[in-house]
C-alpha cells in the first residue's frame, strides 16, 4: 500500500485527540482572566467605598453617613449584603472621634466557565481598603 494513503486520516485523529485539551486550556485561561478582573473590580470598589467614607465624615461635627458613602462608591448599603447584583457584601468602619482610618471590605461573587472541573477556585473575592480620616 501507498504510505500517503495510510497517513491521510492521521491528522484528523490527532486533531480529535488534541482539541479537548486545547479547549480546556483556553477555558482555564479565560477563567483566570475573569478572576483577576473581578479582583481588580473589588479592589476599586473597596478603595472608592473607603474614600467615600472618609469624605463623608465631617471632623467638626464628627458625623457622617455610611449609607451615603456606600451609595457614592456604588457598593450598596452595608446592611444590604447580597442585594446588589455585583457586590455580595460590604462591611464598613466609618470615621469617628475614636477611629482614625475609614475601612471598607467588599466581597464579590465570581462565576466560572469551568466551575465544576477545577477544584479550589474561590467563589467570593474579598478586597479591603483603608483611607485616613480627615482631622
Amino acid at each position: 500500500m501507498d504510505r500517503g494513503r495510510l497517513d491521510r486520516g492521521a491528522a484528523a485523529v490527532e486533531f480529535a485527540l488534541v482539541l479537548p485539551v486545547l479547549l480546556l486550556l483556553i477555558a482555564g485561561i479565560l477563567d483566570l482572566g475573569w478572576l483577576l478582573s473581578t479582583q481588580l473590580t473589588a479592589d476599586d470598589q473597596a478603595r472608592e467605598a473607603a474614600r467615600s467614607l472618609a469624605l463623608a465624615y465631617d471632623p467638626l461635627t464628627q458625623t457622617g453617613s455610611t449609607d451615603e458613602a456606600a451609595a457614592l462608591a456604588g457598593v450598596g448599603s452595608p446592611s444590604g449584603c447580597g442585594t446588589n447584583s455585583t457586590v455580595h457584601c460590604a462591611a464598613f468602619t466609618q470615621c469617628s472621634a475614636d477611629v482614625t482610618t475609614a475601612t471598607a471590605t467588599v466581597r464579590t461573587p465570581v462565576s466560572y466557565a469551568l466551575s465544576g472541573l477545577i477544584p479550589g477556585l474561590p467563589a467570593l473575592v474579598t478586597a479591603k481598603a483603608s483611607v485616613p480620616c480627615p482631622r
